[in-house]
């Protein structure tokens, strides 16, 4: 404790350099953070993606699949549970209010997406009620949309009266206990959206989505699929759900390569630029380490100095570079919706960890200069510069 007035003497010692070092470690911690928060991230997103679900959509895009492959695709072995799917998009009340309603089979649909949580009597009562909606706790929070409510969702699809705007009779609230904030969706009957959409030759469905008994077993579902309907007039397409988040993951490009990269180039810049700095600086008090060693400070005591004022800078450039990364990583909301698959959007422990341990590093690296300076120091050189 005796020598932090002396630690924190040499740091002040120079504000505006001190100043200078403390901003150009802050930033580069602040890149290292959010480029390496994000990549964990989206790693840990994609794990978390299930390869037990399927797509099956048309092999033509845009192309609506007929309705009645939901028996066919279910005979398939290995097949649990087929869901028909459609897409309603709209606004409600204001055009930036933009809202997705999902037309599907409730039970087969909570039945699939078991990371859900809603009552069983909801999904009752959104099958008995032709209007019925379960809405996101998301979109519950947004709107202050609650059970009983009646939703108007102005959409681009006519209903056979003409009209264009969608009537839904909330009947439930559904969440996302790990991801609260992927709880947007509207959960319709798609019954009513097949047979209330006024251009009848459209009807069909938008993909089908599996759930199958055993993930080991995706590739050869898969082809069994595809297989069936080759050469028909609606050929399909099968995937994953963690195919498709790796297909979407790498259209972004190697994220893993491009973290590493940078952080290496900013950190062997740092490194020269800091090292440099802290040199300077320490030829500059020559005259203060003589007059150490002078009054009874061993070699030991005074290299122990200068490395612990090098490391703490360090450490406190690097940890609010971490702290300001950390506040921006729920930014990257954006990118979750980019991606279409949930993303941890908090600083993962293990990218703070590699942060302060690289801080740590580069503390002794760039204070290895000094320290050796400040060890191979004479008392006589060193006063003799006063005089």
């Amino acid at each position: 404790m005796k020598f932090i007035p002396l630690i924190w003497s040499g740091i002040g010692r120079q504000p505006l350099r001190t100043a200078l070092l403390l901003l150009q470690i802050t930033i580069a911690f602040v890149l290292f953070g959010a480029l390496n928060g994000m990549n964990v991230a989206l790693q840990q997103a994609m794990a978390a993606q299930r390869a037990d679900v399927l797509y099956v959509t048309a092999k033509v895009r845009g192309d609506p699949l007929p309705s009645n492959y939901t028996r066919q695709i279910e005979a398939i072995p290995g097949v649990l549970i087929t869901n028909p799917q459609n897409y309603l998009a709209g606004s409600y009340q204001h055009p930036s209010q933009f809202v997705v309603a999902v037309a599907t089979d409730p039970t087969r649909y909570f039945a699939i997406n078991t990371y859900c949580s809603v009552r069983r009597e909801q999904v009752i009562a959104l099958e008995k009620t032709r209007t019925g909606a379960i809405i996101g706790a998301e979109l519950a929070r947004k709107y202050g949309w609650k059970p009983g409510d009646r939703i108007p969702l102005n959409t681009e699809v006519p209903r056979k009266n003409g009209s264009v705007t969608w009537i839904f009779d909330v009947v439930g609230i559904y969440e996302y206990p790990d991801e609260p904030d992927a709880a947007n969706l509207i959960i319709m009957n798609n019954e009513y959206f097949d047979q209330a959409r006024a251009d009848r030759q459209s009807s069909g469905v938008a993909r089908f989505v599996l759930k199958i008994a055993d993930a080991a077993d995706a590739p050869d579902v898969i082809d069994a699929i595809d297989a069936q309907f080759a050469n028909s007039p609606h050929e399909t397409e099968s995937f994953s759900e963690r195919e498709s988040g790796q297909a979407r993951l790498q259209s972004l490009g190697d994220l893993d390569s491009v973290a590493r990269a940078v952080t290496a180039t900013v950190f062997l810049a740092l490194l020269i630029s800091t090292g440099t700095m802290l040199m300077n600086s320490i030829r500059q008090r020559t005259t203060e380490i003589g007059v150490l060693k002078a009054i009874g400070f061993s070699n030991r005591t005074v290299v122990s100095l200068v490395a612990v004022e090098v490391i703490a800078i360090c450490l406190a450039a690097a940890a609010m570079g971490l702290v300001i990364a950390w506040r921006l990583l729920p930014f990257a909301r954006e990118n979750t919706e980019l991606l279409k698959m949930p993303l941890l959007v908090a600083m993962p422990p293990t990218t703070v960890a590699a942060g302060l341990l690289c801080a740590l590093t580069l503390g002794i690296v760039c204070a290895a200069l000094p320290a050796r300076y400040a060890l191979r120091l004479r008392v006589i050189q060193a006063l003799a510069r006063r005089a």
